[in-house]
């Protein structure tokens, strides 16, 4: 959809969307902290400035044919080599809250507000997930 149209979904995906990101996102939230902890010397000014950076850079996206580009990957994976996918995946959450704020998604199609975080929460994991299953670690011991 362009950015000016008015995205029509029906009642039933709307109730399945609504389910689906209110199960799937704090559940799995609450998973990655219990599987996947911050390392214990990480420090909260540290991760901090990555919320900083990661925020500054959501508000301010490229804009092309009316489609907003974020450029938050870079932020995001040194995130997730320093402090582990937990802390990655919520500055990911962050960085898509910011920008739906910036580009008032609400207004036009609010739906796609749990759409984009269930988007990307699902690819961090993902790829978080495949990193470690190949021998990756984010323990700097290691």
């Amino acid at each position: 959809m362009a950015g000016g149209d008015v995205m029509k979904v029906g009642k039933v995906r709307v109730f399945f969307i609504k389910v689906a990101w209110l199960c799937i996102l704090p559940y799995g939230i609450w998973m990655m902290l219990g599987i996947y902890p911050p390392p214990p010397h990480s420090g909260i000014v540290d991760m901090l400035g990555f919320l900083l950076l990661i925020i500054i850079l959501a508000i301010f996206p490229v804009t092309i044919n009316k489609t907003p580009i974020l450029f938050i990957q870079g932020v995001s994976l040194a995130a997730f080599l320093t402090f582990g996918l937990f802390v990655e995946v919520l500055l990911t959450q962050a960085a898509i809250l910011a920008l739906t704020i910036k580009v008032r998604v609400w207004e036009v199609a609010w739906i796609r507000i749990p759409i984009n975080m269930l988007m990307f929460f699902l690819v961090s994991v993902m790829s978080g997930l495949a990193y470690y299953w190949f021998g990756g670690s984010t323990d700097p011991a290691e």
